[in-house]
């Protein structure tokens, strides 16, 4: 899609040009309606869980929007980038009584933190990086899985690769998985399926 398509298509959503000016909170995910000429459909008032707004199909939608509209709208991408960087910065302080363990700590673990292998799964990232890619993520997918290994490394997986299975194991209950997450009674994750 060329870039003056891109303007034209996401600038009045974002609020920040249009002829009806910024845009109104609604009971949906406006960037996950199917809308036409930038309208939006008025819904009923009756409230819902995020879950039944957002279905998977609408879900992978506005995922698709948000890449699309971070790689091809300059200003869009350049405004998540900062936000991130602003948001994601932070300095490790231990605050304890002894001031030396503090600096020795401090010492280790950030040393620690630095080592791609030690911090992530696939030796790839700093924690600083993980901590940035995980909230990028969060702002322009919705979220992100943030797997602990039992070495204490971390991996990330994208949360677009959750979803409902193809082919259904034995006692699988389609009312308990909500985009690829099992839930037990009190809504508490008991398995998840990756696509």
């Amino acid at each position: 899609m060329p870039v003056p398509a891109l303007v034209e298509r996401w600038l009045p959503r974002l609020g920040i040009f249009g002829p009806d000016g910024p845009a109104k909170p609604t009971a949906t995910y406006d960037a996950a309606e199917a809308t036409g000429a930038g309208k939006r459909i008025r819904k009923s008032g009756r409230h819902k869980s995020e879950d039944k707004i957002l279905t998977p199909a609408k879900r992978g939608r506005m995922q698709t929007d948000a890449h699309d509209l971070r790689r091809n709208l300059a200003v869009a991408g350049w405004a998540m980038r900062m936000h991130v960087a602003h948001v994601a910065q932070h300095t490790l302080q231990v605050t304890t009584p002894d001031r030396e363990f503090n600096r020795n700590l401090e010492r280790l673990m950030n040393k620690r933190l630095r080592d791609p292998k030690a911090v992530d799964a696939a030796g790839r990232h700093t924690f600083d990086r993980l901590i940035w890619i995980t909230e990028l993520s969060a702002t322009g997918d919705g979220d992100v899985f943030v797997n602990v290994l039992p070495d204490g490394r971390v991996q990330l997986i994208e949360g677009d690769r959750f979803a409902e299975p193809m082919r259904k194991p034995k006692g699988y209950d389609k009312d308990r998985v909500v985009h690829g997450v099992e839930l037990d009674a009190l809504g508490a994750a008991k398995r998840y399926c990756l696509t």
